[in-house]
C-alpha cells in the first residue's frame, strides 16, 4: 500500500487526466452495484413506461433501464466527488496535513475503487444464492471498507499527517464513519424487527443482526487502533545532568491528559 501512495506513484497518477480517474471510478461503481441498480431500475422503468404510454409515447424497457442504471452510477460519482472534496478540504486545513486537497482526493478515490472491485467480486455470489449474498455482504461490507481505510491511513499517516495530529485525525474520521454506520444499522435493525409489520425470513433477521454486530466489532477495532496512536504520541522528557554534562536521565514520562479516543466516544 505504501508504494501505491508514494510520492513517485502520486506523480504518475497526476499525469493521468482527471476524467480518466472519474471514468474508472464510475465503472467500479457500476460493477459493485450492478445487481442493486438492475433491481431498482426495473421497477422504476415500469412506472416510467406507464407514464409515457399514457402520453401516447412507446419506449423500450431495456433502454429506460440502461439509462436509469447509468444515471444512478453518475449520481454516486457526483455525490462522492462533492463530499470527498469538501471533507478532504476540511481535514487538510484542520489537521495541517502535509499534502494538498487534490492529491488526497486521488488517494481516497483509489481506495474506494479497490473497495468497489472487491464488492463486485462478492456480488457474484448472487448467481449462486441470494440468501448467501445477504449474509456475506452483512459480514464483509463494513470490515472491507474500514479495514482498507485503516490500512491506507497506516501507510500514509507518517508522511502526510503531523505527529501530534495522527490520533486526532483518525478519531475524527472514525467518529463520522462509524457514527453513521451504527445509526443506520441500528435503525434498520429496530424498525425491521420491531416497528414495521413485515414477516422477515431467518436469513433476513440474521443479515440485520450480523450487519449491526460486525459494525460494533469494527468500531472496537478502530478504538484499539486509536489507543495505539495515542501511545505513540507519549512524550519522554530527557534532562541533562548538571553533574555530568555528557550524561542524561529520564525526568518524566508526560502523557497528554486528553481522553483516549475522545472523538470516538459513542
Amino acid at each position: 500500500m505504501k508504494q501505491l501512495f508514494s510520492e513517485k506513484a502520486m506523480e504518475k497518477y497526476k499525469k493521468t487526466p482527471a476524467f480518466v480517474w472519474i471514468l474508472l471510478f464510475a465503472l467500479s461503481v457500476l460493477l459493485a452495484n450492478a445487481i442493486d441498480f438492475y433491481a431498482q431500475s426495473g421497477e422504476l422503468a415500469l412506472e416510467i413506461m406507464k407514464a409515457y404510454q399514457t402520453a401516447g409515447i412507446n419506449v423500450k424497457q431495456t433502454g429506460v433501464m440502461v439509462t436509469l442504471i447509468l444515471l444512478s452510477a453518475l449520481l454516486y460519482v457526483l455525490i462522492f466527488e462533492v463530499l470527498a472534496r469538501w471533507l478532504v478540504g476540511v481535514l487538510v486545513r484542520r489537521f495541517r496535513l502535509k499534502t494538498n486537497q487534490q492529491d488526497l482526493v486521488v488517494m481516497v478515490r483509489l481506495v474506494v475503487i479497490f473497495i468497489n472491485l472487491l464488492q463486485a467480486v462478492i456480488s457474484l455470489i448472487y448467481f449462486l444464492s441470494q440468501d448467501a449474498l445477504l449474509i456475506v455482504q452483512a459480514s464483509l461490507t463494513v470490515p472491507i471498507i474500514s479495514g482498507l481505510f485503516m490500512w491506507f491511513y497506516a501507510s500514509v499517516r507518517k508522511r502526510i499527517v503531523p505527529a501530534d495530529a495522527q490520533a486526532k485525525l483518525f478519531s475524527y474520521v472514525a467518529k463520522i464513519y462509524f457514527g453513521i454506520y451504527i445509526v443506520l444499522n441500528a435503525f434498520n435493525f429496530i424498525t425491521n424487527m420491531f416497528v414495521y409489520d413485515i414477516d422477515l425470513s431467518a436469513i433476513e433477521i440474521a443479515s440485520l443482526s450480523v450487519s449491526l454486530g460486525v459494525t460494533l466489532i469494527m468500531a472496537g477495532v478502530a478504538y484499539m487502533y486509536a489507543q495505539k496512536l495515542k501511545k505513540d504520541e507519549e512524550i519522554i522528557i530527557i534532562d541533562t545532568s548538571d553533574d555530568d554534562p555528557f550524561g542524561f536521565k529520564v525526568v518524566a514520562e508526560e502523557k497528554k491528559e486528553e481522553k483516549v479516543f475522545k472523538d470516538f466516544d459513542l
